[in-house]
């Protein structure tokens, strides 16, 4: 077996798992200057970085940045070691059946055809099992023609639409251990940015939100989560239970699991890097602006986004 000798940030690891093949470049472009900050191996990589990015990334890690154009890299954001069972794993289809079995949610898996010829009532979500988070997601609403585009084939998780208040997620590590944070998402749920309310509580009191959901609620979770866990068992890279906060009729309540990814996320470079900065109570990692006036921009000129860690 050759050597590994630097890491590949594989942004791309979905299309690459379900679709078997690469995404373009700047897929991992757009998030592949992370690592540069949170380990030591180089990184792999076609894009040039400037002098004044390398020296800031120093600045704030320590860490002289290096980079590699050959070589035999080790996967960063998802291992691709074992297609079969990260497959399952990451379905969207593994999560949804999973909660079906529990009664943790509500819905059906059909086809496209069966999706055409529904009859809707209430707004209803339709998902891509295999799509990225917020990607490939459909409103269904009363009265609104129904369109699923063509390129949507095969089976598809269709499921009542929820009023959505908090998003959050437990990152479960390969150890075993655990912490829970708050994800930022925007209307159509894409992920923008991760929240730690305190560097010191890592579980789900320290979450602004915990006070305002029954405390039955919080134990049904706690509960489901160690469903979760036995079922998922051990994984490489460890994964996250994504989960949210809904209102029914005005009472707040959680949905257990949105889906389970077993691979790096974002939550965790947020993690990493509020452990690696370790400034202020409150730390947030987010896309396009900073969550709080003290900040720090991550990314490079001409990135994808800006990538900001912010403290308070």
């Amino acid at each position: 077996m050759a050597k590994i000798d630097c890491i590949k940030v594989n942004a791309d690891y979905e299309m690459v798992l379900f679709h078997g093949k690469s995404g373009p470049p700047f897929m991992s472009e757009a998030l592949e200057f992370l690592a540069f900050y949170l380990q030591d191996l180089p990184v792999h990589t076609t894009k040039e970085y400037g002098q004044e990015f390398l020296s800031h990334v120093t600045e704030v890690s320590g860490r002289v940045p290096k980079i590699v154009r050959h070589g035999q890299p080790l996967n960063w954001w998802g291992p691709l070691t074992n297609l079969a069972r990260e497959k399952w794993l990451n379905s969207k289809l593994t999560s949804f059946q999973l909660a079906l079995t529990h009664g943790w949610t509500e819905g059906k898996i059909l086809s496209r055809n069966e999706v055409l010829a529904l009859t809707i009532d209430q707004e209803t979500l339709v998902k891509d099992p295999h799509g990225m988070s917020g990607k490939g997601l459909i409103i269904l609403r009363p009265g609104v023609p129904i369109v699923v585009p063509q390129a949507l084939q095969g089976n598809l998780i269709v499921e009542p639409l929820l009023k959505r208040k908090f998003d959050f997620s437990t990152f479960v590590f390969p150890d075993g251990n655990q912490i829970t944070y708050q994800n930022l998402v925007d209307e159509k749920f894409q992920y923008r940015g991760t929240l730690f309310s305190s560097p010191d509580n890592l579980s789900e009191t320290s979450l602004s939100f915990y006070q305002d959901v029954p405390k039955e609620q919080w134990k049904k979770y706690r509960d489901a989560l160690n469903v979760i866990r036995q079922e998922v068992g051990h994984t490489e890279y460890g994964f996250s239970v994504d989960s949210f906060v809904h209102d029914v009729n005005g009472n707040n309540r959680i949905h257990i699991l949105s889906e389970v990814n077993a691979r790096r996320t974002m939550g965790l470079i947020a993690f990493e890097m509020m452990k690696l900065t370790r400034r202020g109570k409150k730390t947030a990692l987010t896309l396009k602006k900073p969550y709080f006036e003290d900040h720090l921009l991550l990314s490079p000129s001409k990135s994808l986004f800006e990538i900001y860690l912010s403290f308070s």
